[in-house]
């Protein structure tokens, strides 16, 4: 039988370890109460990017709509350093970033690197390729929740809003990602309420199966803004950027507009020729092989329409405005 002095050492044995236990540091906070810091430097063609912190921004819009609390950015952009950000990437259970977290009272932290690079120009629109790497991090423990990262491209009328757009989709790419592992950590919301759809050319409803991607043309528009330059073709840079927004959809398949313009200039046809009955044109659906001719002004509204009901493809083709998809996707 165990002496009376066995019996006591256990139980001091186990008091202490109780204590040990104790004395471990507490699991993640609970949602709502939960704080999130976001911070990620940006590099645009190797130089440091300006105030607008793209990708950074994009992230908090996120997490934010989502109904989770982040430190705001005017605190955080004094850590908003590239090499901060190396040495969290490199160190992550480091002093570096337990003292940023504690400073602004943060329970995680998402540490980022975001880089865009130029990547040429063609008809007056500059395109670029732009990278976000994050790393989701308990500061405390210095434990990695998650590490990713995503390259995305972007168009637009000036290299910088380019770059910027690059960063802005990649952004947008990682955010339902980090929102998913953030509520599965705290209890938090898991599904990205930032993200939005055109309700048109979006993906199929549920039930609805797979169905071909709907092809879309985008007619030439007309350049009435006096602006030129050696460099400059707002024709065709505003056309471009349209095509490459809706490609971003997935759903959607754009008519290759130099196929468009060839077709166009094999027939000898202007865009009102395409719908003058007395040259007895080519039907508009062989001409284009679209679902939806996308137009800039009310004349050719009505031109392509007329052009539609003329031909015996109502139902079948249908012709938009700018403005229209602009007003769908809101």
């Amino acid at each position: 039988m165990p002496s009376t002095r066995f019996l006591l050492s256990l139980a001091v044995l186990a008091t202490l370890t109780v204590g040990i236990l104790a004395d471990e540091p507490p699991l993640l906070p609970r949602y709502p109460e939960l704080l999130l810091m976001v911070v990620v430097p940006e590099r645009i063609a190797g130089a440091p990017g300006d105030d607008l912190a793209t990708a950074e921004t994009e992230l908090i819009r996120h997490f934010l709509a989502a109904g989770y609390r982040v430190v705001d950015q005017a605190q955080s952009a004094a850590a908003r350093d590239w090499a901060f950000a190396d040495a969290v990437f490199d160190e992550p259970t480091g002093a570096e970033a337990r003292s940023l977290a504690a400073k602004h009272g943060a329970d995680l932290l998402l540490i980022g690197r975001a880089s865009a690079e130029d990547g040429g120009s063609t008809h007056g629109v500059y395109t670029a390729r732009g990278r976000v790497e994050v790393r989701l991090l308990v500061p405390q423990t210095g434990d990695i929740l998650l590490s990713e990262g995503v390259t995305e491209s972007g168009a637009d009328t000036t290299r910088a809003l380019a770059a910027h757009k690059a960063l802005d989709e990649a952004a947008n790419r990682l955010a339902p990602l980090l929102i998913e592992v953030v509520g599965q950590a705290t209890g938090g919301p898991t599904q990205d309420l930032a993200a939005t759809a055109c309700p048109e050319l979006g993906p199929p409803a549920e039930g609805e199966g797979l169905r071909r991607p709907v092809r879309v043309a985008v007619v030439p528009f007309e350049d009435r803004s006096g602006w030129r330059g050696a460099d400059w073709n707002l024709r065709e840079a505003v056309s471009e950027l349209i095509a490459q927004e809706l490609m971003k959809l997935g759903t959607v398949e754009v008519v290759d507009r130099t196929n468009l313009d060839d077709t166009v200039s094999e027939q000898a046809l202007g865009l009102s020729g395409l719908v003058n009955r007395r040259d007895q044109p080519r039907e508009l659906g062989t001409l284009t092989g679209a679902d939806v001719l996308v137009v800039a002004c009310p004349y050719c509204l009505a031109m392509f329409e007329d052009a539609v009901k003329t031909q015996g493809y109502e139902g079948k083709m249908e012709v938009k405005q700018l403005i229209e998809l602009v007003r769908d996707a809101v």
